[in-house]
């Protein structure tokens, strides 16, 4: 883990996985960090700005991160056509006030409560050393 006293330049610690979440129109919602082993989690803070949350009760959601290669092996292909096909579906589920030139909104990423925890508890053991 890499710290910093400014809190942009500190990294996440741990094995991570990421959630996104998709609302009752099917378009996308938000992303999340989470250690691996909690689960998709119920709110999600700021990097950076630990007063900023945002809850996602009542959204589903899918885990996004999937092993295509192991120990040098790929696992699973996909052709261009597939890859195409599901990125232009993913562009589709962009809310379109995310998409636009003039004064867009910004799409959300957090991360969960437990990797909150591991980062600032790391931090503070390194910085009494």
């Amino acid at each position: 883990m890499k710290v910093s006293e400014n809190i942009t330049k500190t990294t996440l610690p741990g094995i991570k996985n990421i959630y996104r979440y998709i609302n009752g129109e099917e378009k996308l919602y938000a992303d999340a960090v989470e250690l691996d082993g909690y689960g998709a989690p119920e709110i999600i803070y700021h990097p950076w700005q630990p007063g900023k949350h945002c809850l996602l009760n009542g959204y589903s959601y899918e885990r996004i991160i999937q092993k295509v290669m192991d120990k040098g092996t790929v696992t699973s292909e996909f052709s261009l056509e597939e890859s195409a096909s599901y990125a232009i579906k993913r562009l589709i589920q962009v809310p379109e006030e995310t998409k636009r030139f003039d004064n867009p909104h910004i799409y959300k990423v957090g991360i969960g409560k437990e990797l909150v925890g591991l980062r600032n508890n790391l931090k503070e053991i390194i910085w009494k050393h």
